[in-house]
């Protein structure tokens, strides 16, 4: 089961559109490919999280009866839960970072030969001001 878990992992790197099309233009294509590669896997991540609370609150309520299937399911939201708090926790820390202590935002950007967007803090207190909205 492992080596299976390996290969389909390795398959799914290998095979993503951005590796298969070779859209890399050095090292900066490289970096704009690992970073999106990353974002998907942390979408990935979330969603299978989210989806692991729900498949435990279904247990939970299915097996009301049974105290074992019940106690299961329990603990697997529980374990749901944690999951989602890590993970929005460690994206709260990094959006303060990069928002509140100046750090720039850089958008991934797909076309060669251009700059990424910068995302400045200055953009995004605009976005809060009232004569905005």
């Amino acid at each position: 089961m492992k080596k299976y878990k390996q290969f389909v992992l390795i398959s799914l790197i290998l095979l993503s559109p951005s590796i298969a099309l070779a859209q890399f233009d050095g090292v900066n294509g490289l970096i704009r490919g690992v970073g999106g590669i990353i974002e998907s896997l942390t979408l990935l991540a979330s969603g299978l999280a989210l989806l692991y609370f729900f498949f435990g609150l279904a247990k939970f309520i299915s097996k009301s009866g049974d105290e074992k299937s019940h106690s299961e399911g329990k603990n697997i939201m529980q374990w749901g839960l944690l999951a989602l708090f890590v993970m929005m926790s460690v994206w709260g820390i990094i959006a303060f970072f990069q928002r509140d202590l100046g750090l720039p935002v850089t958008v991934p950007n797909n076309t060669a030969n251009q700059e990424p967007i910068v995302i400045t803090p200055e953009m995004m207190n605009a976005f809060r001001d009232p004569a905005f909205r």
